[in-house]
């Protein structure tokens, strides 16, 4: 797995430029740890056009603690098939209280609060929000992708949201109700019949 990253200044015109860099090339897995209350059709574009090449984009929902169905937060609110909403977890496996979700709009959970990772000044610390949840995601997409690369993204997406473990505080608060599980996902694949 080879990670491009891609700086751009939290507007809708270089993060279009980004997107479309990506694409253009051969970009698989865009990991979108950012989010924001306005729709844009540029945006929407941007990502159907990845979406379009086979790409999978997979999306923060917010850390507002609302409800992404009634409220949306984009990019994850976009209704494109390519797109991964995500929610955060915490170590108990609950719903993490500033996670966004929305049984229409958010997909799948993943391990979001307390996660120990690189700050500024090459020091560690730890973060929390659905911006530390989207990575397990886009990780586990490109995990699969780098040991299954005959699989579509569609493929991919379907693996990842129905191979979870289900949890009851994520039932009613997202499509699937379940928190990623990268093991399910591999051993899904070869040997179907354990799930």
């Amino acid at each position: 797995v080879k990670i491009m990253a891609l700086r751009f200044g939290l507007d809708v015109v270089s993060e279009v430029r980004a997107i479309n860099f990506a694409r253009q090339n051969g970009v698989k897995i865009i990991n979108a740890s950012f989010s924001g209350p306005g729709f844009s059709q540029a945006e929407y574009d941007a990502i159907e056009a990845f979406q379009n090449a086979g790409g999978i984009f997979v999306a923060a929902a917010s850390n507002e603690g609302t409800n992404n169905d009634t409220a949306p937060y984009y990019p994850a609110s976009h209704d494109l098939p390519g797109i991964i909403s995500v929610a955060a977890t915490n170590q108990l496996d609950e719903l993490a209280s500033f996670s966004n979700f929305g049984v229409s709009s958010v997909d799948v959970g993943a391990p979001g609060a307390n996660i120990a990772g690189l700050l500024i000044a090459n020091q560690y610390g730890y973060l929390s929000g659905t911006s530390m949840a989207a990575p397990h995601v886009a990780g586990l997409a490109a995990l699969i992708t780098a040991t299954y690369p005959e699989l579509t993204s569609t493929q991919i997406k379907s693996l990842i949201l129905n191979t979870g473990d289900s949890l009851s505080s994520l039932q009613n608060k997202t499509l699937t109700g379940k928190r990623v599980n990268a093991y399910l996902s591999l051993i899904h694949i070869s040997e179907p019949t354990r799930l």
